[in-house]
């Protein structure tokens, strides 16, 4: 009697109304389907709406003098959205979160390989973290202004604005940049860099030029040095910078300042090692990219000058461990939480196995995990692991260190099958 939601309220009130109701449905249908068909459905979200529902809501004659109404509630069809006998959902809706509004929608709402979707989209709630699904004052049938609706998920950008902010930002103005709802870039921007930046600074201005010293910054990409929101420094310049770049002191690694002579990064190995000896070798690297695949030669917004927050610059590369972390039901903390793949990886000089902090896998994992290592199954040296030839068993023998499809980051089902990868059916 609980499941799902029914419409009781209007019942005595729409006595003598409710035989017209569904005559007209069924006129539409042929009379052919029962109750939830399809064809009843899709009659019900085209024909003229049913009269009673202004016998007890009242709302839509307010909704109609507001300056932003949806179609289906200006035409007074109110049954596109909501079922006028029972449903599943709550508000008596057709369906659920997004894919109510996806019904309409499918262009604002799509998903799929290479489609960045906004967070919100993927709640339960849909897209009504952002809109109102009847009327509003302002434009789109947001919920406020677009920087006030973007400011109730994204505080960190507004919550303390910058000393020098970007103009789009300190206008309130985020879809000058960002698309409200899906892209093929991260980060939901409208294209990608530096054309996204270029739309609005001219790479040719005699300003532009002087200040990037003559280099074709027109070409590069302007997050490696510039906040895109905002920054306490000059120039949106992000807080942490190289020395060299900070004292302006660009012939320390560029042999001459001259457009037609970039950076080469591929030497920045021998480059870096002149300052950074000790963590000049040990990570391999792209080809061509060497340090500069993960840190960036001039500022960033992080320590170290990690060209990003480290997962995402590690999955750059190690985009099988970033496919684990989507689809998996488990995620170690240190990778999917607010830490870093340094926690438990040595990135430049380590020479264990993965770069892992310590030779012994399992002496990483007691770091953190001291108490496990007391457990009464047998582990370490003497003792072989079936599921791994030739190794002993470990931690790693029961558990992913990324993520997995079961609890505790287990490699199978630990009611039977995790066991059976080493003990064999009647073999314990």
């Amino acid at each position: 009697m609980t499941r799902g939601s029914r419409h009781t309220r209007a019942r005595p009130v729409l006595r003598g109304r409710l035989p017209a109701i569904c005559l007209a449905i069924l006129a539409g249908t042929g009379g052919a389907a029962g109750f939830g068909g399809v064809a009843i459905a899709a009659a019900a979200a085209t024909a003229t709406p049913p009269a009673g529902c202004d016998n007890c809501h009242d709302q839509p004659a307010q909704w109609g003098g507001r300056k932003t109404v949806h179609p289906p509630v200006k035409e007074g069809k109110c049954t596109v959205c909501h079922s006028p006998h029972a449903a599943r959902h709550a508000a008596l809706l057709r369906r659920g979160g997004l894919r109510l509004c996806a019904g309409c929608h499918a262009d604002q709402t799509r998903s799929g390989p290479g489609i960045v979707q906004h967070g919100a989209l993927t709640d339960e709630k849909g897209c009504l973290a952002c809109h109102d699904p009847h009327a509003t004052e302002g434009a789109d049938l947001l919920v406020g202004p677009p920087a006030e609706a973007c400011s109730t998920c994204h505080e960190r950008v507004f919550k303390t604005p910058p000393t020098h902010p970007h103009q789009p930002v300190a206008r309130g103005e985020c879809l000058t940049c960002h698309d409200p709802h899906t892209s093929t870039r991260r980060g939901l921007t409208r294209k990608a860099e530096p054309e996204l930046c270029v739309a609005c600074h001219a790479p040719a201005a005699a300003g532009f030029v002087a200040a990037h010293k003559g280099i074709p910054a027109g070409r590069a990409r302007c997050t490696g040095c510039h906040a895109p929101h905002g920054s306490a420094n000059v120039g949106m310049i992000h807080p942490v910078t190289h020395a060299p770049f900070a004292a302006a002191e660009c012939a320390t690694c560029h042999d001459g300042i001259k457009p037609g002579k970039p950076f080469d990064p591929a030497a920045s190995v021998a480059l870096c090692g002149n300052c950074h000896e000790p963590h000049a070798a040990g990570h391999p690297v792209p080809a061509g990219a060497a340090c500069t695949a993960c840190h960036s030669p001039h500022a960033s917004p992080t320590a170290k000058l990690i060209a990003g927050p480290e997962q995402t610059v590690c999955v750059v590369c190690h985009q099988e461990i970033a496919r684990q972390r989507e689809t998996a039901a488990a995620v170690h903390p240190a990778f999917g939480g607010t830490q870093d793949c340094t926690v438990c990886h040595e990135i430049h000089t380590g020479k264990t196995t993965a770069l892992l902090k310590k030779q012994d896998p399992q002496a990483t994992c007691v770091t953190c995990h001291g108490s496990h290592s007391q457990f009464a199954h047998p582990m370490g040296e003497g003792v072989a692991d079936p599921s791994r030839p030739g190794r002993s068993v470990g931690c790693l023998s029961c558990h992913n260190p990324h993520g997995t499809a079961h609890p505790a980051l287990l490699l199978a089902d630990p009611r039977q099958d995790l066991c059976l990868r080493c003990h064999a059916a009647g073999g314990f």
